[in-house]
């Protein structure tokens, strides 16, 4: 007999943050402690910092606002000093 399927688990805040930011940004939890920076390259952009996931996004949302979208270096080609 064929094994129940499991229930997935939601995606987590974190993760929906990823989802949906990922691809222009390298995000993180260090710490307790949200952080991202723009997938531009290392020392090429400020890590925005919060306390809350919801904070982070808010923080994204403004710096994409103000900057647009990161230009230059191929996210798989450079460290920019956040792991994901």
């Amino acid at each position: 007999m064929g094994k129940e399927p499991q229930p997935q688990k939601p995606p987590s805040e974190l993760e929906c943050l990823r989802w949906d930011w990922g691809e222009l940004y390298s995000i993180a939890e260090i710490d307790g402690e949200f952080c991202a920076t723009r997938r531009e390259g290392h020392n090429r952009s400020p890590v925005l910092r919060a306390d809350t996931v919801d904070g982070l996004r808010r923080k994204i949302v403004a710096d994409y606002a103000t900057n647009g979208a990161p230009r230059g270096l191929d996210a798989d080609n450079y460290s920019n000093g956040i792991t994901t």
